[in-house]
């Protein structure tokens, strides 16, 4: 499935990297959530284009808000209940 791809991509992402600065002393870049990712599906195949923008914004740690057409609301639901989990 899409979302197995990227929970191999999460474990192997360097999340804290350290570089050599500007000033020639080291510096840490730590990648952390940023808020709410907004993700619009369309209407003909929500649930392949809803898993491929949950998946990210998941690894990512950000809250993703789905959005589609009303019809197609009980198969995002069904997708997101596969996925989420909470703490």
């Amino acid at each position: 499935m899409v979302l197995d791809s990227y929970v191999g991509f999460a474990e192997t992402y360097r999340w804290v990297d350290s570089r050599t600065s500007m000033m020639g002393g080291t510096t840490r870049v730590r990648r952390a959530p940023v808020g709410v990712v907004a993700a619009i599906t369309p209407w003909n195949v929500p649930l392949f284009i809803a898993a491929l923008k949950l998946a990210p914004a998941m690894v990512a740690g950000c809250m993703p808000r789905l959005t589609s057409l009303s019809v197609f609301t009980q198969a995002i639901l069904w997708l997101w209940s596969m996925t989420w989990t909470p703490s």
